[in-house]
């Protein structure tokens, strides 16, 4: 039983790091997470050997397989999986990853010859292919039909990159709605798709107390959230941001404005605009996955673009996806 025990642990332990690989890979990225993850295992290795008074045998020796056994054993899984999760889920990363002892079955056959295949490993091999094949019918499907006008939820999901909105009216820029108009104390930190108020929120689209929906906002400078719990084959829509908002998007109307509606999305890499297409339809413009993947912010938030920070700077870590969406009324 305490075996059993240890075996449940350490099954814990290595399993929940794919959570928080993709918690943190969006943030600092797959190498530096990979190379982070190493300097702690290392600290702890030094740790041991320190305490168990184990001392550094033929090091010149082996040094140079030791290097090898670390690149290819350690460190360049590492980046890769962290890399991996940039595109899909932590549960089917830790899914995929748990193949790994299937194959090694197979390879190691016909490759070492004290580890023949046996009946017991034929059998495990079985088990282990049944509950993987059983784990991936559970994980996320990826699929369209999810519903991001009704979704509510927490933060910090599988999906979570931003998107620039800028609204030009009436000759000027306008900042979304925030503390300014809520005058909340303390300040809420979320407005548009959190605030349980018509200036913020469809009220027949109210998210139960403390959740949050899949697209809001953290302040009035125009950076909208795209935060889902899952993969999805089609993006969110600026139709479905304005559909939580409660307020009009058509050709002649945004929000409180009304006139001739001129709607762009531009795509933008290192501060530069690579793409620009004019939509006759602004609810139709998607909120692209970014280049980095579902959790990728590579792109460096222009602060003319959001009043200099007047209105906050996004709640983003001064970084979004690359796109912009530009909703002028004439």
């Amino acid at each position: 039983m305490r075996q059993w025990g240890a075996f449940l642990l350490l099954g814990t332990i290595w399993g929940s790091s794919f959570l928080w690989i993709k918690i943190a890979v969006g943030d600092i990225g797959p190498a530096t997470l990979a190379a982070i993850r190493l300097a702690f295992g290392l600290l702890g290795l030094l740790a041991v050997v320190r305490l168990t008074r184990q001392p550094f045998r033929n090091l010149r020796t082996y040094l140079p397989a030791y290097l090898f056994m670390g690149f290819f054993n350690t460190a360049l899984p590492f980046i890769l999986i962290s890399w991996a999760e940039t595109r899909i889920d932590s549960a089917l990363a830790a899914i995929l990853n748990a193949t790994v002892p299937l194959f090694a079955i197979v390879i190691a056959h016909y490759w070492l010859s004290d580890e023949k295949v046996t009946l017991t490993r034929i059998a495990g091999l079985v088990v282990g292919f049944v509950g993987i094949s059983y784990a991936l019918r559970l994980a996320p499907s990826g699929g369209s039909n999810f519903d991001v006008p009704g979704y509510c939820g927490q933060e910090g999901a599988v999906t979570h990159y931003h998107v620039l909105l800028v609204i030009f009216a009436n000759g000027q820029q306008q900042p979304l709605p925030d503390n300014r108009i809520a005058q909340m104390n303390p300040d809420p930190g979320a407005y548009i798709g959190f605030i349980r108020r018509p200036e913020f929120t469809n009220p027949s689209l109210y998210c139960p107390q403390g959740e949050i929906h899949a697209l809001h906002t953290h302040d009035g400078s125009g950076i909208i959230h795209v935060e889902m719990p899952q993969l999805v084959s089609t993006p969110p829509t600026l139709g479905d941001f304005f559909q939580i908002w409660g307020q009009p998007l058509d050709s002649g109307h945004v929000w409180s404005f009304t006139g001739r509606v001129t709607a762009t999305l531009e795509t933008t890499e290192n501060g530069d605009v690579v793409s620009s297409t004019n939509y006759p339809n602004p609810a139709s413009i998607p909120f692209y996955t970014p280049p980095g993947g579902p959790q990728g912010n590579p792109e460096v938030i222009p602060q003319s673009e959001i009043f200099d920070g007047a209105y906050g700077t996004g709640g983003s870590g001064g970084h979004f996806g690359g796109e912009i969406i530009r909703l002028t009324i004439t």
